[in-house]
């Protein structure tokens, strides 16, 4: 459901730091056009794809190949 900094880390190969400006800067997209926003530190699997051209599946690939848990 959600993806944590440690995952959009993995994801796009990014800092730690990075990844949560990445996470923050997307809930705040999501709060000013009006949606309640994720827990702090997380961000919605499908959204987080979206906003990165990416499709689900292509993420869940990216975290496997990383040896992420899922």
């Amino acid at each position: 459901m959600y993806y944590t900094g440690n995952d959009v880390q993995k994801i796009i190969g990014c800092a730690r730091s990075k990844a949560y400006q990445i996470i923050k800067t997307l809930r705040d997209e999501l709060e000013s056009k009006g949606y309640i926003a994720p827990p702090a530190g997380k961000i919605q699997k499908t959204y987080f794809c979206e906003r990165c051209k990416l499709n689900l599946k292509e993420c869940e690939s990216l975290l496997k190949e990383k040896g992420a848990k899922i």
